[in-house]
């Protein structure tokens, strides 16, 4: 990270870890950089002083403008996403917004740059419901102690959701912290007032089993497909409008790979060895 960021300040390239210290010190199994080119022939400039190798993209990821690079002797993968964010780059606009606010901190000796509360939990609406299975158990816990320790500007937080088109998104993620935070310590998280501006009912109910918590899959993506669909089209984003409806085709493309993938052999363990599963993985439970 140090490397890749000396390398986008010397090329004038304007950027962003916008996850990467949610955690900290847990990085998890891979590194997000949000730069605001969209065109990957940045990519030179970024990853021309380190062992990268690219990783083939899907029609997702060039949809999302999405480039992965495996680091040679690095656990991590880097993850580049260039001037958009979404499954299939729906949100266009808000990356600038993302990095105009982001703050400047010391963390582990390094200066960065790390959003403000308000629009990492506007970014956790956008990535935390659509195309996923789970909810992870560091993004619950993010969410809990940023609500209950941060004075946070809500007013700020549904207007900007809404102008960005991540409300329903935003809507339906809080739904479901709320839903386990009131299971259990018993009490909602968040505020009556704000839960009503937000329209947290009917995105169904949560589910732990096999160590996590889990999505009423079929519900959630598809009132989150089809508010977001009409949101756009009411505030006339035909462009965000005709992205979303690729999704099917980019769910349909990867199951499609999934199931045509040959399956990568176990590498042998050393003698001795003890394999560990990052913390941003461990389940509840576990």
């Amino acid at each position: 990270m140090r490397q890749v960021s000396l390398a986008c300040e010397a090329h004038g390239i304007t950027f962003l870890f916008p996850k990467a210290f949610q955690d900290y010190p847990d990085f998890g199994d891979d590194v997000d950089l949000l730069v605001l080119p969209r065109s990957t022939r940045v990519d030179r400039a970024i990853v021309g002083a380190l062992p990268a190798t690219p990783v083939k993209r899907d029609l997702g990821e060039r949809l999302a403008g999405a480039t992965t690079y495996r680091v040679a002797a690095c656990p991590t993968s880097l993850d580049v996403q260039h001037g958009r964010l979404g499954i299939v780059g729906e949100y266009g606009a808000f990356p600038s917004l993302l990095i105009q606010h982001a703050r400047r901190s010391q963390i582990g000796g390094m200066e960065v740059a790390i959003p403000g509360p308000e629009d990492q939990l506007v970014l956790q609406g956008m990535q935390r419901i659509a195309g996923r299975l789970r909810i992870a158990l560091c993004d619950i816990s993010f969410t809990v102690s940023t609500v209950r320790r941060t004075a946070l500007d809500w007013d700020y937080v549904i207007a900007t959701a809404t102008e960005h088109a991540a409300l329903p998104g935003l809507a339906g993620y809080l739904d479901y912290v709320n839903q386990i935070h009131h299971d259990v310590w018993g009490a909602p998280l968040l505020p009556d007032a704000v839960g009503r501006s937000l329209g947290l009912h009917g995105w169904g109910r949560m589910a732990f089993r096999d160590g996590s918590y889990r999505l009423p899959i079929v519900r959630a993506n598809s009132r989150l497909s089809w508010r977001q669909l009409r949101h756009r089209i009411g505030r006339g984003d035909w462009t965000g409008a005709g992205r979303l409806c690729l999704l099917p085709l980019v769910a349909a493309a990867r199951l499609i790979g999934r199931l045509t993938r040959t399956p990568e052999r176990p590498s042998a363990s050393r003698p001795g060895a003890v394999r560990t599963k990052p913390l941003a993985h461990v389940s509840v439970g576990e």
